[in-house]
């Protein structure tokens, strides 16, 4: 995997999703054990605070002591002001998103986040809860689902699994949704 920086992270990711997502971002992080917190705006305040105090990733050996230093820098009131919620929750988010994809190096992370897009009824704090217990058990999960709603090429078995978790999370976002209407509803996503 690449070095970690800012730039790159972000030109992997549709603005729309770290605009749209910071907390479902930080919730997904949080539940799969990569992050301490689930407060994406937060770390974010956190990691522009080190920052200008000097610590930055190039001074680790690795993303995971970068992140440990970054939350466990103690926050200062006053600076916090000099930086905008836009700025702390986008640097947030991107900070869980790599925290994510070193967890997962195999999986296709951002991908997995860009399907907001086309699918926003997939993104809410309850449907990444239940996303992470999937991912958590079997992390090749995310290709399956990346692939399916993409349209890709996929054995019977990995459209199952991938359908399956796609209804467990609709099913967590609207508790009344019966499984075939979730089926029904999984299976239109399919490009």
């Amino acid at each position: 995997m690449e070095p970690f920086t800012i730039a790159s992270l972000s030109l992997q990711l549709l603005p729309v999703v770290l605009k749209a997502l910071p907390a479902v971002i930080g919730a997904f992080a949080q539940a799969l054990g990569v992050t301490r917190s689930g407060d994406p705006v937060r770390l974010g305040d956190k990691a522009l605070q080190a920052e200008a105090a000097g610590i930055v990733p190039e001074k680790y050996a690795d993303f995971a002591e970068y992140l440990r230093a970054v939350e466990d820098f103690p926050l200062e009131p006053d600076a916090s002001l000099s930086f905008s919620e836009e700025e702390k929750s986008f640097r947030g988010a991107l900070l869980c998103v790599q925290a994510i994809r070193e967890r997962f190096p195999l999986q296709p992370v951002c991908e997995l986040l860009n399907v907001y897009g086309r699918f926003p009824m997939l993104w809410s704090v309850k449907t990444v809860l239940v996303l992470a217990e999937f991912v958590l058990k079997e992390p090749e999960i995310v290709s399956d689902i990346v692939t399916y709603l993409g349209g890709g090429q996929m054995s019977d078995e990995s459209i199952d699994r991938a359908v399956n978790v796609i209804c467990a999370m609709l099913k967590a976002d609207d508790p009344s949704l019966s499984d075939a209407d979730a089926d029904v509803k999984a299976l239109r996503m399919r490009v």
